[in-house]
Formats: structure tokens, C-alpha cells, sequence
């Protein structure tokens, strides 16, 4: 049970301390979860497993064991004995915060993707290191802290202590100067994987970022199981394109599967780029396929714009793979994907770009969004490779331009 990890449990604590905003950005990392049809749970970890009642673990009003009442003040014995039944209340208290902890986080994994909770044990050692109160409580919460579950990815939310002493007042400048320091010390030692982000942007925007870091750790990385699968014919959906032209992008990532396109990488998508004048056909001829596995799958057709759309394959309300559709790729034009597409290379029965097109789309990639680092490792290792002539987007290059230089 000591520090517990389960690879089939995605537990994602959020922590940091009030005034940080740590509500307000969940209830938007949350709606992110949502629209890209994420099974979760979110709790906030003063509640209970099943019945979801809130219990005041730092209080003993609800007393488990009960004092002596006593007259006079010299009553050493009843004294000693209260003070003794005060403290195994506390040790009571906090012991069945962490079974209760527990119980709930394995009886939510057995229905969703992610367990996602609004503060964590790190918070209640770090809220008595902010105000260096080393009491019972504390030293107890340091012990149990080794039988309760390891998130997997903890986010910790910050800014800067007079941001955070001006929005609520709880904690004074030092009191939150401390909380940081102490917070992130212990996410760091107890978490799997660690995300710190300063709330100095909208709640939209960080709850944006929070749903990019969950998304890259639980399916992107290379710390997690690759999973494969082989329920969707994926060969038979390249025979029906042999006459299009289109090439498959991101191919080569930590998930991919090496038996490709016989299996494929479970829970991820394919990326096809075709021409304009060919977009309508392949949806029309990839939609008609798809209608083979609504036996298996929940099919759902989703047309993210007028250039890209998505055939997503769902079991229950998990997604099984995804095939994404487009014409465009984001800050470049029509031109850009016809020359990637007339410069395509034969792999088995379907096609890649060039590595200096993809290395393109790596780039752009990481730009939308550096969380995910496997775009960057690859063009780390293809960066030799980087033509500027084949892009004309001014903002592309010079970004381009300055992640080489911070890379090199």
C-alpha cells in the first residue's frame, strides 16, 4: 500500500493555496473535459466516498471519543486523560480521511478516465508548514501522506504571494510565500509527474492549460502504456483511398504503434491531409466505411470547421480512435498542403510527408501547444533538417527562429 501507483487509475490532483483560483479554473478545465468527451469525476477532497457528505477533518466537533467533564483546575488525571482523547480524536479524524480518500478514488475508477480533485493531502501539510505549525495533526498527515493513493499528474496553481494575500486575505505575503515553497516541495516528491501554472491569465485560459497538461499526460507521453488495437480495419480504409491523394500526419510519435496500420495506438487519432478539392470525397468515403462498426462502436461525425472535420469511434463513452480530416493546416494556406501532398513518400499502403514538411508540422504543433514535448524532441532531432523556404508565414519563422535558438 506504501505509496500506492495504479496504472489504470488517472488521478489528477489540483493544489495551491486559496485565492489562487483553483475552483473557478477546474469548473473550466472541466468544461474542456467535456467537449472533448472525457470520462470524469471531479471531487474536492474534504468529501466523502459514496454518500458525497462533507466532513471537517480539521475539526474534533464531531467526537469519536469523548472527554471527561471535570471541576477545578488542578484535576491533572482528567486533564492528561482529555488531552490524550483529543489527540486520538485528531489521529481518528485524519485516519479516516485517508481510507475515505481511498475508497472513493478506486470506486471512481471503475467508471472514468480521469478522478480529478480540488486540493489533495499536499495542501493540508502544506497549510501547516505556511503558519509553522507542527502539531499532531501535522506529523500525522506527514505518515499518512505515505498510504494514500500517488496522483498521477498533480497540477499546482500559483501566483505570486501578494496576488494571492490581496484576492482572499486568508494568508498573509510570508504565509503564502511559505505555502508555495512548502506545496510544491511535497506535489514534486509525491506525484508521479508535476505541472506548476500561474494563474496570472484568464480562468478560460487556465483551465485550458490544465485540460493540455491531462490530456498530454494521460494519453501523450511516453510514461504510459501503449496500448494497441486492431477492432477498426485501417487497411481496408487506405484500399478505398488508394486513388486520392493524402498523406497521414504525425506518424511517428511515443505512442505509435509499430505494427501500423495493422494495429493502431488505442484512445488516439489519425491525422489525413488531403487537398481541397478532394476533402468532401474522402469524408463521404470514410463516413460510409465507419457505418460498418456501429455494431461495435458509438460513431459520431463531428465537423470541427469548414476544413476539418472528425469520424469519432466511442465505446460507451470512451473514445476508441479518431480519424481527423483536413485541408488546411494552421498558419499556412492551400499552396502549403498541395506541395506537402505532391512530395509525399510511399509507406506501406499509405503515405507521410517529407521529414522538412513534417518537421513543419512539428513546429506548429508545439507552437498551438508545448505540452506536448514529443513534437519538440522531434524537432530537436530533425532540427538540421528545418528549409525556411518552404514556409512564407512571417510569424512562423521568426517563432521558429527563437525556438532554435533556445534549443541549440
Amino acid at each position: 500500500m506504501l505509496f500506492k501507483m495504479n496504472p489504470s487509475i488517472f488521478i489528477v490532483a489540483v493544489v495551491g493555496p486559496d485565492g489562487v483560483g483553483k475552483t473557478t479554473s477546474i469548473n473550466e478545465c472541466k468544461n474542456k473535459l467535456i467537449e472533448n468527451n472525457y470520462s470524469f469525476i471531479s471531487k474536492h477532497h474534504v468529501w466523502g466516498d459514496l454518500d458525497e457528505r462533507p466532513m471537517n477533518h480539521d475539526s474534533t466537533r464531531n467526537l469519536y471519543f469523548r472527554p471527561l467533564k471535570y471541576t477545578g483546575r488542578n484535576n491533572i488525571i482528567i486533564k492528561g486523560y482529555n488531552f490524550i482523547i483529543s489527540n486520538l480524536n485528531q489521529i481518528y479524524a485524519e485516519v479516516k480521511y485517508v481510507i475515505r480518500l481511498d475508497r472513493m478514488i478506486l470506486e471512481a475508477a471503475k467508471r472514468h478516465d480521469v478522478i480529478l480533485i480540488d486540493r489533495y493531502i499536499f495542501d493540508k501539510i502544506a497549510a501547516k508548514e505556511s503558519r509553522n505549525i507542527f502539531d499532531i495533526q501535522y506529523y500525522l498527515r506527514k505518515i499518512l501522506l505515505i498510504f494514500t493513493f500517488k496522483p498521477n499528474l498533480c497540477l499546482m496553481l500559483s501566483n505570486t504571494p501578494l496576488e494571492i494575500h490581496n484576492r482572499k486575505g486568508e494568508l498573509s505575503i510570508n504565509e503564502a510565500k511559505l505555502y508555495l515553497k512548502s506545496i510544491k516541495k511535497i506535489a514534486k516528491n509525491n506525484s508521479l509527474y508535476f505541472n506548476e501554472i500561474i494563474t496570472n491569465k484568464s480562468p478560460k485560459v487556465i483551465g485550458n492549460d490544465m485540460y493540455n497538461a491531462i490530456n498530454y499526460f494521460n494519453t501523450d507521453n511516453k510514461f504510459f502504456k501503449k496500448k494497441s488495437a486492431e477492432k477498426i480495419n485501417l487497411n481496408e480504409f487506405f484500399n478505398l483511398l488508394k486513388d486520392i491523394p493524402f498523406v497521414v500526419l504525425k506518424n511517428e510519435t511515443p505512442y505509435a504503434v509499430n505494427s501500423f496500420p495493422d494495429k493502431y495506438p488505442h484512445g488516439k487519432d489519425l491525422d489525413i491531409l488531403v487537398t481541397k478539392k478532394d476533402f468532401k470525397n474522402i469524408i463521404s468515403i470514410i463516413k460510409k466505411e465507419s457505418k460498418k462498426y456501429k455494431d461495435i462502436f458509438s460513431v459520431n461525425f463531428i465537423k470541427d470547421n469548414d476544413y476539418k472535420s472528425k469520424i469519432r469511434f466511442l465505446e460507451g463513452n470512451k473514445l476508441h480512435y479518431q480519424i481527423d480530416v483536413s485541408f488546411i493546416i494552421e498558419f499556412c494556406d492551400n499552396n502549403f498542403t498541395n506541395k506537402i501532398i505532391e512530395s509525399k513518400l510511399k509507406s506501406r499502403n499509405y503515405f507521410i510527408p517529407t521529414k522538412q514538411y513534417e518537421l513543419w508540422i512539428r513546429i506548429i504543433e508545439y507552437k498551438l501547444n508545448n505540452k506536448k514535448t514529443h513534437h519538440l524532441d522531434y524537432i530537436i532531432k530533425n532540427k538540421n533538417l528545418i528549409n525556411f523556404s518552404l514556409i512564407e508565414n512571417k510569424e512562423l519563422k521568426d517563432y521558429t527562429h527563437k525556438l532554435l535558438n533556445e534549443i541549440i
